[in-house]
């Protein structure tokens, strides 16, 4: 699915989590980037940290290709992703003090990169890197669909069936009543998701009631994949509800994949 990958290191045993998952995604070429905050504006292709980390990934079949540059992370990171199908990175790096820092970067890097992001937990271990399901949260929009195709495509290359989550709003909810899903609704909109999809990879459902954010936090479970488009939601949804996939991300123990719908719009 992802052809040529990005992946952001600090240095960090941290930020080296990524690696875990990248090696799941069955990348032709992978691209590893380490970007200095200070220093001078120039550009090193035979750093030995990186080689050290390029070794290991030729040995499991991958081509490599390394690039140290200086300059702001995101930034940098944004400018060299125009050429690749996927970022992946972890959300936080170095240390607890740095933590807050580099989410921030992630956050930025998610809001512009010109491709998807896959958000990879910081304390993340090799060895617990086994991906058992795909979980996709849907709204019944057009704009939460367009991730729809890209968590196919993971449960299909990892071999895995896909859990579809719709959270549908209390009737005490702000949000006017043609803009909430009912049960009933809800539950007819899934078994089209399994007409048209079913005959690819298993497909099983789940409608639950509350905030969103809480609702998904709760529905996902370990060795989960999360697919998700960012501002899943139109209109006033959008204004009220367009950190859900913020909120989703805070904390959260699995890969998250991160899309806005333009990446995956075809």
């Amino acid at each position: 699915m992802f052809d040529r990958i990005l992946v952001p290191l600090d240095g960090s045993v941290q930020a080296e989590s990524a690696l875990a998952v990248t090696r799941h995604l069955h990348p032709r070429l992978v691209y590893l980037l380490q970007v200095e905050r200070d220093g001078a504006d120039v550009f090193h292709q035979g750093d030995p940290y990186l080689c050290r980390l390029a070794d290991d990934l030729q040995g499991h079949g991958r081509e490599v290709e390394t690039l140290r540059i200086s300059g702001d992370p995101a930034e940098r990171i944004i400018e060299t992703a125009v050429d690749v199908d996927c970022i992946v990175m972890t959300t936080h790096g170095r240390g607890s003090a740095e933590r807050l820092l580099h989410s921030s970067i992630a956050n930025r890097v998610v809001q512009r990169a010109p491709a998807p992001v896959l958000l990879v937990p910081w304390d993340t271990a090799p060895s617990e890197v086994e991906i058992r399901r795909v979980l996709v949260p849907l709204d019944g929009s057009p704009l939460a669909e367009t991730s729809l195709s890209p968590a196919i495509a993971m449960a299909r290359s990892q071999q895995v069936g896909l859990h579809v989550v719709t959270v549908i709003q209390a009737h005490s909810s702000p949000l006017p009543a043609g803009d909430r899903l009912s049960a009933s609704i809800a539950a007819d909109y899934h078994k089209d998701v399994h007409r048209r999809h079913g005959h690819i990879v298993p497909v099983t459902t789940e409608v639950q009631p509350g905030d969103p954010v809480s609702v998904l936090r709760s529905a996902i479970r370990p060795h989960d994949l999360v697919v998700m488009t960012t501002h899943a939601y139109r209109g006033l949804r959008r204004v009220r509800h367009g950190s859900v996939a913020d909120g989703v991300i805070h904390g959260a123990t699995v890969p998250i994949l991160v899309s806005r719908a333009s990446h995956f719009t075809y």
